[in-house]
């Protein structure tokens, strides 16, 4: 006689017979063996009912662990300043020294939520962080021009290095009006006859015909 698959025993009725391998425990061979226990962070699918042939326990660690999820060792979590990446922890982003950061990866993270921001006069994604050069300043994520002073002007401020507005002033020279930038009103000279007077050019005196003139008034 012969125990069906499952069953243990020398199959004789007056002998040992054939007793089904009880739940948890499958049939190797002449044996009934234990299933897999899962680790205490892992999905348990599948289980060993009685009389079971196979092992069909399966087990997969919980997010934010790694490992075959079987047995005490079976799950490690991810250390903090980690996250888990399939199979893998993985480390979480680094930011810049010139850049803010926001959220952490304490320990089982399933992911990276760490953001970083690059601090302003600075560009970049926060990992990587450039600051925009002398005569440019930070507008969003790119550096732009700051502005220039036309050649009939004085400039008062510039912009520096890391510069995250135009602070760029610039003043008409003199016997000339306007705003004093290349692009934008200029420095206009006030004509023969005018005067500067704050941002207008004013008509000068003109002398009485029974009188004598002493000066003028030149361009500018």
């Amino acid at each position: 006689c012969s125990c069906n698959a499952g069953f243990l025993g020398d199959g004789i009725v007056k002998g040992s017979g054939c007793k089904l391998c009880p739940v948890g425990t499958y049939q190797n061979g002449t044996v009934c063996v234990s299933c897999k226990t899962c680790h205490a962070h892992a999905l348990t699918l599948g289980v060993c009912a009685s009389g079971s042939t196979v092992d069909s326990v399966s087990c997969s660690c919980n997010g934010g662990y790694v490992g075959n999820g079987v047995g005490a060792s079976g799950c490690t979590a991810c250390a903090s300043g980690k996250y888990q990446n399939g199979s893998v922890c993985v480390d979480c982003k680094t930011c810049n020294s010139k850049a803010r950061r926001v959220g952490s990866c304490p320990t089982a993270s399933i992911s990276d939520t760490i953001t970083c921001t690059c601090n302003a006069g600075y560009t970049g994604d926060g990992v990587t962080c450039n600051a925009c050069p002398v005569g440019k300043y930070q507008s969003g994520q790119v550096c732009l021009p700051c502005k220039t002073c036309n050649g009939n002007a004085t400039q008062s401020k510039s912009c520096g290095a890391a510069s995250s507005s135009d602070s760029v002033a610039c003043s008409c020279n003199a016997g000339y009006i306007g705003d004093g930038f290349v692009n934008g009103t200029r420095c206009t000279q006030c004509n023969a006859g005018t005067y500067q007077s704050g941002q207008a050019c004013l008509a000068c005196k003109v002398c009485d015909g029974n009188a004598s003139q002493v000066g003028s008034c030149a361009a500018g």
